[in-house]
């Protein structure tokens, strides 16, 4: 009986080790179809969000962008204001206010050069009346020398006793 009872117990161990490893397989397999469908569900939700963000945020961001560099250009080379998106965009959330920002600080810095332009430019004015005046001044300077020279004798009168 003792043999028999041990007997069992071995074929019984067997039929778990082989039950355990066919369960490992599942679970092995169980693990690999979860990660794919978290991989699926990610790949899904990313899509989904850049598609519902793409025209909310990034296009507008990207055209802000594309604003910046035109007034930097626009700055830099004397031109009038290009046609900003910018300008056209009347948004009330946090991009609206980064863009009324944008349009604030463009119209602050062309204020500022223009009326930079218009000090130099009368700066300048300025430059050329004092130099048309100093100019005036020594032509002047020069006719006075040119009379004291004439005015006097060639040759003094020497005096005797003096």
């Amino acid at each position: 009986m003792r043999v028999s009872r041990q007997a069992e117990l071995e074929a019984d161990i067997w039929r778990l080790e082989i039950e355990l490893a066919g369960a490992q397989r599942e679970l092995e397999a169980f693990i690999l179809r979860i990660a794919g469908l978290i991989l699926i569900i990610s790949i899904f939700v990313t899509v989904g969000a850049w598609s519902a963000m793409q025209p909310i945020v990034v296009t507008p961001i990207l055209r802000l962008r594309k604003d910046l560099v035109l007034a930097g250009e626009a700055i830099s080379d004397y031109r009038s204001t290009p046609d900003f998106y910018a300008a056209s965009v009347h948004r009330r959330d946090e991009l609206g206010d980064v863009i009324a920002a944008f349009n604030q600080m463009y119209r602050r810095i062309s204020e500022a050069i223009s009326e930079r332009r218009k000090a130099e430019a009368a700066l300048q004015q300025s430059l050329e009346q004092v130099r048309a005046y100093s100019l005036a001044l020594n032509t002047e300077m020069e006719r006075g020398r040119e009379m004291q020279k004439n005015f006097l004798p060639a040759m003094l009168p020497r005096r005797t006793g003096w």
